[in-house]
């Protein structure tokens, strides 16, 4: 089918706004495509077809996430409920980069096209850097069957004049390198990058390509690395390549229609953001554990997953459970309340908290049970120092003059 005389349709979808649109404005296979692949299988989108509920026009909503969904007859922009660039200051928390120089460049940032462009040009030159300043090496045991001694010897076999022997060899075929192989290569294969960085890619790719495999790693497996005075330089590239790998997707194709994606989970993007600001703004006296376990069988089969425990540090004792809730309306529900003082009893916690983006209600402070149940927010439509410190001061009961 020849695509090429037609014009690619573009719709821009707020998280948790449907979007109506005209029936004639989506193709048949484009909306099968979308709903089979970002409705019924992964939960991205909320796609209803044209019907006398919709008006008979196609209904598509944004189930938190936030990028792009492209292919070469639409492009749809999933954009959050709040400024872009407080989009940008989360993610730089997130990923480590609050206090690099990324962030103020992510500052002229306007639209997420740039941010994705910007990042992987980010990556790159990153990546060439390590090439004129050395990639990383490390030694590796290696064993196998020569013609010469090296190392210690396992095995000697007269008969064929060779000598199995282990030694160590020093490489840079490492986890290290093989990391930004990995990532470069989605990278390579990803449409839709200017030119500029698209050359940046092709170059890195081939400098990286001359020194490490393009291993395969999960963004669990990136995140928690050492990095010690020889791979620092490091760091901030891999994290890089966790937020690339977390958030990648092949493309698929179902029927004419092959998407590609850059999308962003909101609600684990909040989460961590609120962990993270937490644990730099705490007074000296608390301490926190994020994701904390709680089995509650002797076999942990039943475990209770806690977003943010924080603690008093002298005593070990809890003094809050904190459950952040990224959702459409941000209204709170009586699940919500069970959850929380559910977590607050198993932890023997006297407060139990709830942390919301955008809350319509009024907050709430009461007891139930000798627990304190707070429903507090982070506003993310505000200057995100001020709406942290504000946080920070209703946690603790005091105004934001104190």
């Amino acid at each position: 089918m020849n695509h090429r005389n037609r014009s690619k349709q573009r719709f821009e979808i707020v998280e948790y706004e449907p979007l109506l649109i005209e029936k004639n404005e989506l193709s048949e296979a484009a909306g099968q495509s979308l709903w089979q692949q970002f409705d019924n299988q992964r939960g991205i989108l909320q796609l209803r077809f044209p019907s006398p509920i919709t008006q008979h026009q196609w209904s598509i909503n944004s189930l938190g996430w936030v990028g792009m969904i492209t292919n070469q007859d639409v492009e749809i922009l999933l954009t959050p409920r709040f400024k872009l660039q407080n989009l940008f200051a989360l993610w730089t928390y997130v990923y480590g980069f609050e206090k690099s120089p990324l962030r103020e460049e992510l500052a002229h940032v306007d639209t997420l096209k740039q941010f994705q462009q910007h990042l992987a040009g980010w990556l790159a030159s990153g990546v060439i850097r390590c090439a004129q300043s050395g990639f990383a090496k490390a030694y590796q045991n290696k064993t196998e069957s020569l013609s010469y001694v090296r190392g210690r010897i396992l095995q000697y076999r007269p008969e064929k004049t060779a000598v199995f022997c282990q030694y160590d060899q020093l490489t840079t075929n490492i986890p290290d390198n093989q990391i930004l192989a990995y990532t470069l290569s989605l990278l390579s294969r990803t449409s839709g990058f200017d030119p500029d960085v698209q050359q940046l890619i092709r170059k890195a790719t081939h400098l990286i390509k001359q020194v490490a495999d393009p291993v395969p790693f999960t963004a669990d497996e990136i995140n928690g690395r050492f990095y010690h005075l020889n791979n620092q330089n490091y760091a901030l590239l891999h994290q890089l390549c966790r937020f690339f790998i977390e958030q990648h997707s092949p493309a698929h194709a179902f029927g004419d229609s092959t998407f590609s994606t850059f999308l962003i989970h909101m609600p684990t993007l909040f989460e961590g953001f609120v962990a993270k600001w937490l644990a730099q703004n705490l007074p000296p006296a608390w301490g926190i554990k994020i994701q904390e376990r709680i089995p509650l069988a002797s076999d942990a089969s039943f475990v209770f997953q806690i977003d943010i425990v924080l603690y008093n540090k002298r005593e070990g004792t809890p003094l809050a459970v904190v459950d952040t809730k990224y959702k459409t309306g941000a209204k709170i529900s009586s699940s919500d309340i069970h959850q929380i003082i559910a977590y607050a009893k198993v932890k023997s916690s006297p407060n139990a908290i709830l942390i919301f983006p955008l809350l319509e209600e009024t907050t709430l402070d009461l007891s139930i049970d000798d627990i304190r149940l707070q429903a507090l927010h982070f506003d993310l439509n505000e200057n995100l120092e001020q709406a942290g410190q504000r946080l920070i001061s209703q946690i603790f009961n005091k105004s934001s003059h104190d």
